[in-house]
């Protein structure tokens, strides 16, 4: 069967399209960033000065900020070191979800 909305070839008796968005419905409203200016769409709600909705982009410089912040806390001021930090913690936690899991 062919989509009706971009043409291509998808499975019989579909009646959604991921690739081109046909049969998902409404297009959602957009949600501007609750940055100053930003006009890009907001992708996720965050608690910053109360709940914000923000972009990709502002979502990343804060997360960017939130882990410098993180590391300075801790001294960790070379990748070495932020290795020597998570390496062991990283390998705890598989090891335990590796113990959960049963064949």
């Amino acid at each position: 069967m062919e989509c009706p909305h971009c043409h291509k070839w998808i499975k019989d008796g579909s009646t959604t399209h991921q690739q081109c968005g046909w049969g998902f419905g409404e297009q959602r409203e957009h949600i501007a960033c609750g940055y100053d200016g930003c006009k890009e769409p907001a992708v996720i709600r965050m608690k910053i000065h109360g709940w914000t909705n923000v972009c990709i982009h502002h979502y990343l410089a804060h997360a960017q900020v939130k882990a410098k912040d993180f590391c300075m806390l801790r001294g960790l001021h070379t990748l070495e070191d932020q290795i020597a930090f998570c390496s062991p913690r990283l390998a705890a936690i598989f090891k335990r979800r590796n113990n959960l899991v049963e064949f």
